[in-house]
This record gives C-alpha cells, sequence and structure tokens, in this order.
C-alpha cells in the first residue's frame, strides 16, 4: 500500500501532459488487458506490479498483488478479499464511501466502490473509483480519480477506462 501513496502522490504532484486520443493497451497478465489514456509507468516488486499514468484532468492506476500460495480460494474467500481491499482503500486514502457494488468479472466477485478523498497535496476533494477482482490468485485493482469538480471529459475518461479491462482468451 505504501507503494501505491507513493505513486498516488507522485501523479498527483506531477506536471501535466497533452491529451490524446489514442488509448494504449497494456496486458497485466497473460489473459488480462487495460487501455490507458497515455504510456503508463510501471511499478514492479517481487509481489506486485503497477502501471499508472494520467492525462491534465484524470488520473489512472492499474495493480495486480500476487496472494499467498494456498488453498484454491473459494467465493467466500474471494469476497473476504475484496472487503478487506475496501476497508485498505479508504483507510489508506481517508476516504468517505459513497457507493460499493458487486458483480461478476468473469467467474469471480468484484466489487467496483466509489468514494471521496482528500488529494494528498492540496487537501481539496477528489472523487475515487475503483474496481477490484480476484483471478489466479492476483488481486487486481483499477482505479480512477479526478478532482471534485471534474467535468464530463472526465467521467468519460473513467468509463473508457474501466469498459476497456479484459479477459483475452
Amino acid at each position: 500500500m505504501k507503494t501505491t501513496i507513493l505513486l498516488l502522490t507522485l501523479y498527483l504532484a506531477s506536471s501535466f501532459t497533452f491529451l490524446k486520443t489514442d488509448w494504449v493497451e497494456k496486458k497485466v497478465s497473460p489473459v488480462l488487458s487495460v487501455s490507458f489514456p497515455l504510456e503508463p509507468q510501471t511499478h514492479e516488486d517481487a509481489r506486485q506490479q503497477i502501471w499508472a499514468t494520467s492525462n491534465t484532468r484524470t488520473y489512472f492506476m492499474a495493480m495486480a498483488s500476487q496472494m499467498p500460495h494456498q488453498e484454491k480460494l473459494t467465493k467466500g474467500d474471494i469476497q473476504g478479499v475484496l472487503m478487506g481491499a475496501v476497508q485498505g482503500t479508504l483507510n489508506t486514502a481517508k476516504g468517505t464511501l459513497l457507493n460499493e457494488r458487486n458483480y461478476t468479472f468473469g467467474d469471480s466477485p468484484a466489487k467496483e466502490i466509489t468514494y471521496t478523498a482528500p488529494h494528498p497535496e492540496t487537501g481539496k476533494p477528489m472523487t475515487c473509483f475503483k474496481r477490484m477482482f480476484v483471478l489466479d490468485r492476483t488481486l487486481y485493482l483499477f482505479d480512477c480519480w479526478y478532482l471534485e469538480e471534474g467535468n464530463a471529459a472526465s467521467e468519460e475518461d473513467k468509463d473508457t477506462f474501466f469498459n476497456s479491462i479484459q479477459l483475452k482468451p
């Protein structure tokens, strides 16, 4: 989580880049891809990979965290992992949950949350969105956030990002 906060702060503090209309598809696993508006920077350590970028109005991040190898996870186990990820997200971001929705991604239980959190440097309110699910003992987190005064273009960015998450055969 410390890496996530570091990358979030880095992207929020960094200068913005020009908008680009061609989204860049990234494989985050052999069977999963997501598209970003610009080429994302990558951070990797022994158990997780993070891809992150921003345009002039919206920030994007995808993270894959390997889970310990144990017995096969049941759907109940996965629900527990997702509930923990929601609480960890809200605690780390000092966020307030606005909405939580359960859905299915492939055959796996999944969650989508909307929350508000203060910008880590300015304290301005941000609107944050996260989708999460577990595939092959890996927890995948997809984040999109923008300042609360974000406009329809930020909402369109979010929809494009989340709709680009695809299982590849």
